[in-house]
């Protein structure tokens, strides 16, 4: 563990990263912006060559392959790179906002390090993907050329995922051509992000590409003592050895320090009840509240590597081999429950450290045969994977005969508010510290047939999954118990073109979650109880199906680009837990008899439309609306609890961005943009006692760029104005909306 006064930097990546960055700054590079060469992209990889402004018309997250959007019998939606520059986007929270099956959850956001939480069609996920490979940790906007969300269950192609769907990072990678950029932020709360982006061919053969990105950042909030430092480089190297195999290789390393990065706001419970549960509100709190201390801070790194090799053989088939490697280690030490003690009116602040090391390891291999049966057109991707997770968790506290244990904090009387953490490690013990690994072996075929002229399109595809947990107390050296599975997943989808500008689609897809606990029913609960030995029983997998109907349009000379579906999502074995009282064979005064039953399902279900409008040549649109009902759909054990609404699910988001270009004249060179999100009421917590409303809100924002050339540079200065009327609002249970902040961005192409 890291004393917070002297935190370690990095060294070995570091000095790897930087003998990456040497190497450029020997390469020959031309003083003048050059037109990238066109390849021939493999049939495995996606980029923005044919997106018509903010519209991508191709992706890859759904289908394994690069595959037009518009012959999809899914739902995707895409937020290319324009768009990412456009709105000034500095975290992925920025970007995603703007779907409207995607909202905040659990901590809420990326930059709470160790956090990738979001909700997708009212389902928690706390993992994303990067170019297909499992990644929950940080993914800085410099090195993402795309953002795909997957809507609903993803099993086929990435196994082990939650029922309301996938969100895929594609990172940007070297090319066949010369980028040199620069560019510099600054921003409210005294934003300084500095980056560049160097791209240049190795040699003359043309074969060889390298490619470096960069960032480094630090800035303040309103809350008191919050200070993050982020750095991120990323060096990339294409070879081609030829015209029909490529091979990428690509590192990133990230670190990100926040000290005092913001916690609860405080909580307490009230006399009202919304139905049989009793309601807890948010208390006022100044902007610059902030329940951690000076000393608290929470720091990551992470570094990935990943390796891949796509290959054409002919016409017919192409196959890609990709590796991938991570190491991410997490450290923090924080204080504060944020739940006030409704008689006193304390805040208690029980200190305490933990963080953990893990690393993951992922090969996948696929196959792609295309082939002509008559009027059919048919494509089968044959893949297989292998994935492991190794993990140490660790976890520090202050011993109970500390008297700095549990300082309070009274509500009403600020000066009580201590701002200190005790000094690490010395008031600090030991208490928790484990290991554990996840492994799995997959293997799918996944086919795409095209039939009638291309009138009719089917995916259909079946995938297995072999997954095993282990694990071990390093304390004791006991080790805990072993969870082994195995599940198949289904998907099949049918898309027609009514015309050629409108199409139907549906599908059927299915999802699965390892739960990775035992359960201890109704009769081992009594036998613990009476001193009786027991044997406990595994937990099954949590299992999403979803049914989809959906129209695409495709109008207005592909000006207007629209899909509307409607879905149904249930997620089914859900662990409850049981107080029975009274106990039956204990004091039924003092006793409740306490067991799990896994049963019952909970189900999102709802309408969507996503809209990409290119209203003139230089004025764009894009919207996306969600109407969502998630709900406890059926609970043997406790069926007053069927109908409660589920946490972080509004029942409407909707999301609008537009940009207009003034081309050519005396404005030439000037877009404005205007932007916003809107998030109805939503549950906070979900659990049967309590009730913790978020309020619904809508935040707005602006921007302006410019652009000029000076002397064979091009240059650009980017205004974005967040949250621009300053709108007060929980984005999650666990965090603020961000206030109104200002960032200007000069950048220059040479």
């Amino acid at each position: 563990m890291k004393n917070p006064e002297n935190r370690t930097q990095p060294v070995g990546k570091t000095l790897l990263l930087a003998a990456c960055a040497g190497a450029l700054a020997l390469a020959p590079l031309p003083t003048a912006f050059a037109d990238q060469e066109i390849i021939n992209l493999p049939p495995f990889a996606v980029d923005g060559r044919t997106d018509r402004g903010y519209l991508a018309s191709e992706a890859i997250s759904a289908t394994r392959i690069r595959t037009l959007v518009a012959d999809m019998p899914v739902n995707i939606q895409i937020f290319n790179e324009d768009f990412i520059e456009d709105i000034g986007a500095v975290t992925m929270d920025s970007v995603l906002e703007f779907s409207a099956a995607v909202t905040k959850s659990g901590t809420g956001s990326t930059e709470n390090v160790g956090s990738m939480d979001f909700t997708i069609r009212g389902f928690e996920t706390n993992f994303v993907m990067r170019n297909g490979f499992r990644n929950t940790r940080n993914v800085d906007p410099i090195t993402v050329s795309r953002v795909e969300v997957v809507k609903g269950p993803a099993s086929l192609l990435y196994g082990q995922t939650p029922a309301g769907g996938v969100i895929n990072f594609i990172t940007k990678r070297a090319q066949i051509g010369e980028i040199r950029r620069v560019a510099v932020t600054l921003g409210s709360y005294d934003q300084v992000r500095g980056s560049f982006d160097f791209n240049t061919v190795l040699g003359d053969s043309g074969k060889f590409a390298f490619r470096l990105l960069g960032v480094a950042e630090t800035r303040k909030g309103p809350e008191s003592y919050f200070k993050l430092n982020n750095k991120v480089i990323a060096p990339m190297l294409l070879w081609r050895p030829t015209e029909q195999t490529t091979v990428h290789l690509e590192m990133t390393f990230v670190q990100k320090d926040l000290t005092a990065h913001p916690g609860l706001l405080p909580l307490v419970d009230t006399d009202d009840f919304r139905g049989n549960r009793r309601l807890r509100v948010f208390l006022p709190v100044p902007d610059s509240y902030n329940i951690r201390g000076r000393g608290s801070f929470s720091d990551s790194e992470d570094f990935t590597a990943t390796l891949e090799v796509a290959h054409r053989f002919n016409d017919t088939f192409s196959a890609r081999v990709a590796a991938s490697h991570s190491d991410n280690s997490f450290e923090r030490m924080s204080g504060g429950t944020g739940l006030m003690n409704r008689n006193d009116r304390t805040l208690g602040r029980i200190h305490g450290a933990d963080g953990y090391t893990q690393d993951y390891s992922t090969i996948q291999a696929d196959l792609l045969g295309e082939f002509r049966i008559g009027d059919v057109e048919w494509s089968v991707v044959t893949g297989v994977e292998a994935f492991s997770r190794k993990s140490t968790n660790f976890g520090y506290t202050v011993p109970t005969n500390n008297p700095n244990r549990n300082p309070f904090w009274l509500y009403d009387d600020p000066s009580t508010w201590i701002q200190n953490n005790p000094t690490f490690p010395d008031e600090f013990v030991l208490n928790s510290r484990s290991s554990g690994k996840n492994t799995s072996y997959a293997g799918f075929v996944s086919n795409h047939f095209s039939a009638f002229e291309g009138r009719l399109k089917v995916l259909a595809g079946l995938r297995y999954d072999n997954f095993k947990t282990t694990g071990r107390n390093l304390l004791t050296g006991v080790e805990n118990r072993n969870f082994e599975n195995s599940r198949t997943s289904p998907q099949l989808g049918a898309l027609v073109k009514i015309t050629p500008q409108v199409s139907v689609f549906g599908s059927y897809t299915e999802s699965f979650e390892p739960q990775n606990r035992t359960l201890l029913n109704r009769a081992n609960a009594l036998q613990r109880d009476n001193s009786e030995p027991f044997e406990t029983t595994d937990a099954a997998p949590l299992i999403g199906e979803a049914y989809e109907f959906g129209v695409r349009f495709e109008l207005l000379d592909s000006r207007l680009f629209a899909t509307v579906s409607h879905y149904r999502i249930d997620n089914t074995g859900i662990v409850r837990r049981v107080q029975e009282r009274p106990h039956p064979t204990q004091d039924p005064i003092l006793q409740s008899l306490d067991y799990d039953v896994q049963s019952g399902s909970n189900r999102t279900e709802g309408w969507e439309l996503d809209v990409f409008y290119n209203i003139t040549e230089r004025w764009q649109l894009l919207g996306s609306f969600a109407w969502m009902d998630g709900f406890v759909l059926s609970n043997d054990e406790n069926p007053a609890q069927e109908g409660q609404l589920r946490a972080n699910v509004p029942k409407r988001k909707f999301a609008m961005y537009t940009n207009y270009n003034f081309g050519s004249g005396r404005l030439e060179g000037l877009s404005l943009r205007a932007g916003t999100v809107y998030t109805s009421e939503r549950e906070g917590i979900e659990q049967f006692a309590f009730f913790v409303p978020l309020a619904s809100y809508q935040t707005f924002e602006l921007g302006a760029t410019y652009r000029w050339t000076l002397r064979n540079v091009e240059y650009s200065v980017n205004a974005v104005a967040k949250n621009v009327f300053n709108e007060r609002y929980m984005a999650s249970r666990f965090q603020r909306g961000e206030p109104r902040r200002l960032m200007v961005t000069l950048s220059a192409n040479f």
